[in-house]
């Protein structure tokens, strides 16, 4: 299976919340973001989110 390698780093919004962040080319980034609000075990554990490289992120609250 080939594939392309993303690398994450660490980091925080405002709110103090960690999440992952990493460049997927020039013009986008993958934030992938934990589940805090999971209730049930069938809910999602993580988001992931493709969001453009330019401007502040806006993480869903």
């Amino acid at each position: 299976m080939e594939g392309t390698q993303i690398r994450l780093r660490k980091q925080k919004n405002a709110d103090g919340k960690e999440y992952l962040v990493g460049a997927m080319s020039k013009m986008t980034r993958l934030i992938v973001v934990v589940n805090d609000r999971k209730s049930k075990p069938e809910d999602p554990d993580a988001y992931a989110y493709i969001v453009p490289t330019a401007g502040p992120v806006r993480l869903p609250s």
